[in-house]
């Protein structure tokens, strides 16, 4: 509690910060850069969706919608945020993309193609893995679809650390995920999120090679001027953040928690692996 508290305080200093930069820019007659922040969940789970729920009215309050893969300038002087969902289960489907479609929120789910219709095998603790529910199925995943504001991307095959693996394995994990997951939809998947938010420069390559358009990680940071990179980071969420905690981290004065950018193995700290 004494850290989380110790966050806020430190997210508070920053969004004060941001508020400061951003009404001085204005009095010299200039409007502020464009800012962009992607979030990401896991499962909503039934007990959790009232305050999701009061999240998403939260974000179409403060900021404006955003698909997580679309590419261009962002207006000056706008706020826009993406809603991206880690795992596939089944919870999304069924709690969270109701809420996000009656909102008009786009939402991009990242798939474990080997886990389909499974439980998540990579969570080692068998009562923790079960509270989160099943992934989704084929059937599901197209269901999922139905709506028109949500995408699908690759979250490799097993969830594994991909800086342990070779060349081989990563190829395995990256490009036959993607294509085990067209195959599945019946369409091209451009998306690809890094199972544990950890990475190297070779798997990134890989990335790259095989066609995807944007790799996310986990590092709060967010994009000013334009959405245009090839990584991007994203926000931690849950939907039993604090109100004010939300609307910090949705203002993007999270950021000061991410690791140095040469640093190229990060995991999550909330991943019970």
């Amino acid at each position: 509690m004494m850290v989380r508290c110790l966050k806020l305080l430190l997210g508070t200093g920053v969004w004060l910060w941001d508020v400061t930069r951003s009404l001085v820019t204005r009095l010299l007659g200039k409007t502020p850069p464009g800012r962009a922040v992607v979030l990401y969940y896991h499962g909503v789970p039934d007990a959790s969706l009232p305050g999701f729920t009061a999240q998403m009215n939260a974000l179409v309050q403060k900021a404006k919608p955003l698909a997580a893969g679309w590419q261009g300038d962002l207006r000056p002087g706008n706020l826009f945020a993406a809603v991206t969902f880690d795992d596939a289960f089944v919870s999304v489907l069924h709690n969270a993309i109701p809420v996000l479609e009656k909102r008009g929120i786009p939402a991009t789910i990242f798939v474990p193609t080997g886990y389909l219709g499974t439980f998540a095998g990579w969570i080692k603790d068998p009562v923790y893995r079960e509270s989160r529910g099943k992934i989704m199925d084929r059937n599901e995943l197209l269901s999922a679809l139905r709506h028109p504001n949500v995408t699908v991307g690759s979250h490799t095959i097993s969830h594994p650390r991909l800086d342990s693996l070779g060349e081989a394995e990563l190829a395995r994990e990256l490009v036959e995920s993607k294509r085990q997951l067209e195959d599945a939809v019946g369409d091209a998947v451009s998306l690809f999120s890094l199972p544990h938010g950890i990475y190297s420069l070779k798997a990134l390559e890989v990335a790259r090679a095989a066609g995807y358009s944007r790799v996310f990680g986990i590092q709060p940071t967010c994009a000013h001027h334009e959405l245009n990179s090839f990584f991007m980071g994203r926000v931690m969420v849950t939907p039993e953040d604090w109100p004010l905690e939300f609307k910090l981290k949705l203002q993007g004065a999270y950021r000061w928690f991410a690791r140095n950018g040469s640093d190229l193995r990060k995991q999550a700290p909330s991943e019970k692996i």
